[in-house]
């Protein structure tokens, strides 16, 4: 991607990196959210010896999840839920 995309392409995967790392420290109160952030993980792994993400499916599963990461209601909610307890 690099090659092909030059320093742009770079500073995103950099960018998009620290991100996922930065929340990966305040998903593990959320389940479904330390589920994306092992899926992601995993997709990651796996683009380093093959190109998963060109096929729609995995593309699509790597969005949704990455959206399940970066969703900052859904710690809100549960917050709320232990308060009510």
């Amino acid at each position: 991607m690099a090659l092909e995309g030059g320093v742009p392409v770079v500073f995103l995967v950099a960018a998009y990196a620290i991100l996922l790392f930065a929340f990966s420290v305040t998903a593990r109160r959320d389940p479904l959210q330390k589920m994306a952030f092992l899926s992601v993980s995993f997709l990651l792994v796996h683009s380093l010896v093959d190109y998963p993400l060109r096929t729609a499916a995995l593309a699509m599963t790597f969005a949704y999840m990455s959206g399940v990461i970066f969703h900052k209601g859904l710690a809100e909610r549960l917050s709320m839920k232990k308060l009510c307890r």
